[in-house]
């Protein structure tokens, strides 16, 4: 449809990082200076977050936003949110959270991984779940808690991801989406429907798990809510959607010619397309959804912008953007000498090594902090390079987009992923393109589809120089070969 007078949506996107939140209007465009950005206390422990704390967080950015919109007297009529995928919490009955709000940083466990990979057919889950055994899921998660504190197990009326308890504590509404349901581990992607047998291993039923809401499903505010944002009062409260779907969204990568590689704080490389999911999903990719119809496959690294966060602060702030360029342009490809492993915050893709640690081999009295943190850089590279080679199996991208904080602000981290891949890197016009894949995913649940579409824009954010790829051939068989002797069951 198309609406008789002005239509809005409220977007919010929580990350580990903090919250954003904005509105849009029905042509896809952000009304921008009705942002509010809420950043997360500096924290050292990324793994776990005070529920309550984050929720207030949220609740902050609201409000700053809906004065706003009564300033402007702009009234939206849905909100639409994009929440971090794979994080797990406990309430009791009356809502109140018994647990904290452990994410996918939290490795603790991961010895809880290595159990299920001894007792279930690990290649059949993955093909039925999307996810591999893995301390960022919920099931390793759910047996390690049910072990080390089973009384509040006992105590836990529901298992919620924090999209669910922000839905439910401004709504009333207990529910989960497809999408959000589809990172936890715990989902049958082919049925949409919780995996009974895998719930059972971990200890629960489906009734510990919040109902899988129907597509276009929205609620309205709570009484005291309502009151509270009278330019809100009005609109209908979608259930969240994972970050990563509501990326590609938001980046105009919808369907399988167009990728996104993003790096910010953690990394990740997916693709998302309108069909079925793979009849075999291939090792060491994921498999989730943005919903029923639409599929999310790709794979994820715990470090990105925060390996390179933790190397600036580790090596006392010796290197920079600018050096590291300068460094990377006048030197050949592995002139180091070193290959670093780059799992310093653990392994997802692409073997899901509950245990992998990170590791620099080749380092002697002449190596610097540059020549190390080049080496780190390269290292996700190397990973990205493997997860792409994997996704070509499904689908073949013609094009890659380039998101996220830390390769749109590296020059420097941008070109050396094109050069490792062997692929230009596109720019998106989109600053912060979750926030804006919530707003549409609430516009076509309104029934306005595809609005102001950028797909065809193809601005180059880094070219790829031909011979520095050619050039680390040598440099990638090495990272592979010490990477399995690290690991020789990969």
């Amino acid at each position: 449809m198309q609406p008789d007078e002005p239509l809005y949506v409220l977007s919010i996107d929580i990350g580990t990082s903090g919250v954003r939140s904005s509105v849009f209007d029905s042509l896809g465009n952000e009304i921008e200076e009705l942002r509010v950005i809420r950043l997360s206390e500096d924290r050292e422990d990324p793994s776990e977050f005070d529920p309550e704390l984050l929720l207030q967080l949220v609740i902050e950015c609201i409000d700053e936003v809906a004065v706003g919109c009564d300033l402007k007297e702009i009234n939206p009529s849905f909100a639409g949110i994009s929440c971090f995928w794979h994080s797990l919490l406990g309430v009791a009955g009356d809502g109140r959270p018994l647990t904290p709000l452990y994410t996918w940083a939290d490795t603790r466990a991961a010895n809880a991984a290595v159990s299920l990979r001894t007792r279930l057919d690990e290649v059949e889950i993955h093909i039925r779940t999307g996810c591999h055994f893995h301390s960022s899921y919920w099931p390793a998660k759910l047996i390690r808690l049910r072990e080390s504190d089973p009384a509040v197990c006992e105590r836990t009326f529901k298992w919620l991801s924090f999209g669910d308890l922000l839905h439910s504590r401004l709504t009333g509404d207990l529910v989960t989406s497809v999408s959000m349901a589809s990172g936890t581990g715990l989902f049958d992607q082919r049925r949409c429907v919780w995996d009974d047998e895998l719930a059972r291993e971990c200890g629960i039923s489906a009734e510990d798990l919040p109902e899988i809401a129907s597509e276009g499903d929205s609620g309205r505010l709570r009484p005291e809510y309502d009151r509270r944002w009278p330019s809100l009062s009005d609109s209908w409260w979608l259930p969240a959607i994972g970050d990563g779907a509501a990326n590609n969204l938001g980046a105009d990568c919808v369907d399988a010619d167009r990728a996104v590689l993003m790096v910010g704080t953690s990394a990740a490389f997916r693709v998302l397309y309108e069909g079925e999911v793979p009849d075999e999903i291939p090792e060491g990719l994921f498999c989730y959804r943005l919903d029923r119809g639409r599929v999310v496959l790709g794979g994820a690294l715990s470090d990105g912008g925060s390996l390179y966060r933790w190397l600036t602060e580790t090596l006392a702030h010796k290197i920079s953007d600018a050096l590291l360029e300068d460094r990377y342009r006048d030197r050949s490809p592995g002139y180091h000498g070193l290959t670093f492993l780059p799992f310093v915050f653990g392994e997802r893709s692409t073997g899901y090594h509950a245990e992998a640690k990170g590791a620099v081999i080749g380092i002697t009295r002449g190596t610097d902090a540059a020549d190390i943190a080049i080496a780190a850089m390269e290292g996700i590279a190397y990973r990205l390079s493997g997860i792409l080679s994997r996704i070509e199996k499904v689908t073949k991208p013609k094009e890659i987009v380039g998101s996220g904080g830390a390769i749109e602000a590296s020059g420097f981290l941008a070109q050396l992923i094109a050069d490792v891949l062997g692929r230009d890197l596109l720019k998106t016009d989109t600053e912060l393109a979750s926030l804006r894949g919530a707003a549409l995913y609430a516009f076509e649940m309104a029934g306005i589809s595809k609005p102001n579409s950028s797909a065809g824009d193809s601005r180059i954010l880094a070219k790829c120089d031909r011979d520095r790829h050619g050039g680390y051939s040598d440099a990638k068989r090495n990272h592979k070969r010490f990477y399995q002797k690290s690991f020789p069951d990969s």
